[in-house]
């Protein structure tokens, strides 16, 4: 109790010497549940480690990593864990796999995964959190889609990993990454086809099935959203 009321003390005039963004950042932080202590030293001296509500660590750069620490709810959870427990050793394609919440639940349920995600940002928590956890998943920076090549999308979205992949530029912050199909993963690289497949791209999901054979896929979840992109 004499720890948390000397943070109380100690918060107010240590976030008003923060700048305006520092200080937006913390009180996000705040509202997501992450501590007084941890906020602070995420604001000033990022990183820290926290915790996937369906288990594994993750890195905290900032807020938005923090609010995917519940990103995964439970039918979801329990969809990757009795796939796992039928079928270890499947190969488990997680495309849009932000920084890993679902990836390192199929791995550490035993199925060998391949987690695709093209934002730089959520690529590289992405990378430090299979170090971190120790667990065997294949991390590929790269943009499933509809077809080959290069291709331009806005990720000045608000929630960390959303992408834009029609070339809009309102909010202008546009970046380049390969593109490539599913079916071209099979044939250049001789990647095994997926048993299991998530699939998160923010309204891509389509594209994506129907541009790919999905003859090797025994079941598939998607996200679907009624926002418009």
């Amino acid at each position: 109790m004499k720890i948390t009321n000397w943070l109380s003390r100690l918060r107010k005039p240590f976030a008003q010497k923060l700048s305006v963004k520092k200080y937006s950042a913390y009180r996000e932080l705040r509202k997501h549940g992450i501590s007084v202590f941890n906020s602070l030293v995420i604001t000033l001296c990022p990183a820290v480690v926290g915790v996937f509500a369906t288990g594994g660590k993750s890195v905290i750069t900032n807020w938005k990593d923090a609010r995917m620490l519940h990103a995964i709810g439970p039918q979801m959870a329990s969809w990757v864990q009795n796939i796992g427990a039928r079928n270890a050793g499947a190969a488990f394609y997680d495309i849009g796999a932000n920084i890993g919440q679902c990836a390192i639940l199929a791995a550490k349920a035993g199925m060998r995964v391949y987690a695709f995600e093209p934002h730089p940002d959520s690529f590289r928590t992405l990378f430090q959190n299979i170090r971190l956890n120790r667990i065997a998943i294949t991390p590929i920076n790269c943009l499933v889609s509809d077809k080959n090549g290069i291709l331009a999308f806005d990720i000045g979205t608000k929630w960390s990993g959303s992408c834009a992949f029609d070339n809009r530029t309102s909010r202008k912050k546009i970046v380049s990454t390969l593109s490539t199909t599913l079916n071209s993963f099979h044939t250049f690289f001789g990647l095994p086809r997926p048993e299991y497949l998530k699939i998160d791209t923010d309204g891509y999901e389509l594209q994506i099935i129907e541009n790919s054979d999905m003859s090797s896929v025994r079941e598939l979840s998607i996200e679907i959203s009624d926002e418009k992109k």
